[in-house]
């Protein structure tokens, strides 16, 4: 019994760093979605963008549920390893199902959706999106250099034409 609490223990760290790097993963498809918002090419990625800001607090909230599990399971295992008692022993085991159900859950949500997300090639959108803003941000500048430069020469015709007028009523 105590090198399976041990090995529980063991297990129960390696669910915790586990559900750190997918919990990160997260975060960075979380960040990619909220980038690619009013940026998308149809319907099915603006789906999938609106289920992204919908569902991710839910799923984070569900990770940090299973964080909550892994810390009740160890300490759990130091409390086997003191009494060898069998009913905190099974419930330990209970925590350890659990949590692996809910972080290969986590894993397998990750792996969907980064497939997902590479499927629309969401960098080269941005750059190309980028790339679009900084010519129409130098077609602007261009028209507004055209349009002082008009201006300038509006205001100079019309001071012509305002002498014009002088001289012909006098």
């Amino acid at each position: 019994m105590e090198n399976s609490v041990e090995l529980l223990g063991l297990k129960s760290q390696e669910l915790n760093e586990r559900l750190m790097d997918t919990k990160m993963r997260l975060v960075l498809i979380q960040r990619s979605g909220q980038e690619m918002d009013g940026n998308t090419s149809n319907d099915e990625e603006e789906e999938f963008i609106n289920a992204l800001k919908n569902e991710m607090p839910e799923v984070f909230e569900n990770m940090e549920t299973t964080v909550a599990l892994l810390k009740e399971a160890d300490i759990l295992v130091n409390d086997v390893k003191k009494t060898l008692n069998i009913q905190k022993y099974n419930d330990l085991k209970h925590k350890i199902n659990i949590a692996t159900e809910n972080v290969d859950e986590s894993e397998n949500l990750v792996v969907k959706l980064e497939k997902e997300i590479i499927e629309w090639n969401a960098l080269k959108k941005l750059q190309r999106r980028d790339n679009e803003l900084d010519e129409i941000q130098l077609l602007c500048s261009g028209f507004v250099e055209d349009l002082g430069s008009e201006k300038y020469n509006t205001e100079i015709e019309l001071e012509k034409n305002k002498e014009k007028q002088e001289e012909n009523r006098d």
